[in-house]
């Protein structure tokens, strides 16, 4: 079935086609339309669910965190402020492999206020263990909404997932999305069968009990392995999408015209759409150039970036988000996993769109066509105005 949906109500269907059981979230700009649109749903009898009201974003985790101690499937939703807010117990959701599935419009963080879309304060929740897809329109916020649940519920991951979008770009812009049918989306998703954290008055139990230095140590190690065991299944979930539904997104990298390539820009989020479109442009003029827009933020894709890097002469990386004093957090990291190869390609980085600053084809195609004819490696990042 065909809808025009905005990003928010994208993460809504899919919220409500996962058949969540409990949901709680706090107002704020721009995911408050999420929790409405499945209040909507609740209090029609589409949805068979409860919505818990907190008193805060940090309140929120906490009775996303019990729910799911209880065995039921949770969605929540923020944004900006408010994830800054939830920081503490995002640590805890992690640690206690609890399969939580979060949506996040990105906004930017004060100050100065700003409502509009960057990366910066999701990037900044990466080492929470907290897995990170991110989409780039409506559409595919549906569909990993339904994928996230998948993947944090396998036995080989157990971890939750956050769903993010670009604020007001995807959030509140409409489209044409698919949504597709209830039992095609069961056949997929079963229904979640909590096997390793269930409260349950008759089986007395303590969760989140202190622990000694090699005790932490090797459930922080699990958590690694369970990191590191998400990049197949993210593969696999996403493939046998494509099987079912006629549609993928490449896994954790989706990749346009990298196969010969000599320079690609990478980037996350909405901005790939003009990354394709300056690469097309360039590509008439024979310039041999790619996009590859990075999926998975966590776990990273080591393995993709390496054989892409492996291939090309120099990558362009744009960032929506700075870490003063580094530059772009996305650009140094490419630079980290791409260290190790024989012939490390040229990495060149980017900041660009903080506060929803605009990314136009042309700051792309500028990106694209410095690093084309460059010489040598950059000194520091530079900023796409």
């Amino acid at each position: 079935m065909l809808r025009l949906l905005d990003g928010n109500a994208a993460a809504s269907y899919g919220a409500k086609l996962a058949r969540t059981q409990i949901v709680s979230a706090t107002p704020i700009t721009p995911a408050s339309e999420i929790a409405e649109h499945l209040i909507r749903f609740i209090e029609a009898g589409e949805l068979r669910a409860e919505f818990v009201v907190p008193e805060g974003e940090h309140s929120t985790m906490v009775i996303c965190m019990g729910a799911s101690m209880t065995g039921a499937r949770v969605f929540t939703a923020t944004a900006s402020q408010g994830l800054a807010y939830m920081h503490e117990p995002l640590h805890f959701a992690a640690g206690g492999r609890l399969p939580i599935v979060m949506a996040v419009p990105n906004r930017s963080i004060a100050l100065p206020w700003c409502n509009y879309p960057d990366h910066q304060i999701v990037v900044a929740q990466r080492d929470t263990g907290w897995i990170q897809l991110h989409c780039e329109n409506a559409q595919e916020v549906l569909d990993t909404c339904i994928q996230a649940f998948r993947i944090a519920e396998d036995p080989r991951v157990l971890l939750p997932v956050m769903v993010c979008f670009d604020g007001w770009t995807v959030s509140l812009h409409h489209e044409g999305v698919d949504i597709p049918p209830q039992d095609e989306v069961d056949a997929y998703l079963p229904a979640y069968t909590s096997q390793h954290c269930v409260l349950d008055p008759d089986k007395p139990k303590t969760v989140g009990a202190g622990a000694d230095a090699l005790l932490y140590m090797q459930y922080r190690r699990q958590m690694e392995e369970a990191m590191d065991a998400a990049r197949a299944v993210i593969k696999t979930t996403d493939e046998e999408f494509r099987v079912r539904f006629g549609r993928s997104y490449g896994g954790m990298l989706d990749q346009y015209r990298c196969e010969d390539a000599a320079v690609v820009l990478v980037g996350m989020g909405a901005l790939a759409e003009a990354a394709r479109a300056a690469a097309d442009e360039l590509r008439l003029e024979g310039a041999p150039v790619g996009v590859a827009r990075i999926r998975s933020y966590r776990p990273f894709p080591h393995a993709e970036l390496r054989a892409l890097g492996e291939r090309v002469e120099a990558i362009a990386v744009v960032d929506r988000s700075s870490s003063p004093g580094l530059g772009g957090p996305l650009a140094s990291e490419v630079r980290a996993v791409l260290s190790g190869l024989p012939r490390s390609p040229q990495v060149y980085g980017f900041v660009a769109g903080l506060g929803g600053h605009e990314i136009s084809v042309a700051h792309l195609r500028k990106a694209l066509s410095s690093v084309s004819i460059a010489t040598g490696p950059a000194s520091e990042d530079q900023w796409l105005w």
